[in-house]
């Protein structure tokens, strides 16, 4: 059974996964995450799941493929790319998800039971209302 820590880790995870708006950063550990969680990714469906710039995607794309982290292979139409996680992309992700998760529970550590419970119920509040602004 997950702690109330690791709910509201989960929770936080969704939120910069699904819900980051117009960053010009774009940030290894979630792209790699989201990479692992999706099959036949393009450099436009990360685009739209990020909500970032396809050029600023293509960006960090070149950069963890020079890092061996991903690899890029034609599709079915030659302009387009199919982006997937190399055998070092994926132990790269999992590692910095323990990490992150690690770090988030250190911090999560100080919040009174009664603190991690309204926290928790907030961010299930927060998401549901992100969601219903993105549809």
């Amino acid at each position: 059974m997950n702690s109330i820590e690791d709910n509201i880790i989960d929770l936080i995870m969704e939120i910069k996964t699904n819900f980051i708006y117009g960053s010009n950063f774009v940030s290894s550990i979630l792209l790699l995450k989201i990479i692992s969680e999706n099959k036949n990714l393009r450099v436009i469906d990360i685009s739209k799941k990020m909500n970032i710039s396809p050029p600023s995607v293509t960006e960090a794309l070149t950069k963890l493929e020079n890092k061996g982290f991903i690899k890029r292979e034609e599709g079915d139409n030659k302009r387009e790319k199919i982006i997937s996680l190399t055998h070092e992309g994926k132990n790269k992700t999992k590692e910095l998800s323990s990490l992150m998760r690690i770090e988030m529970k250190d911090k999560i550590s100080v919040l009174s039971k009664e603190d991690k419970l309204k926290l928790k119920e907030n961010l299930f509040s927060i998401i549901a209302i992100l969601k219903k602004i993105e549809n």
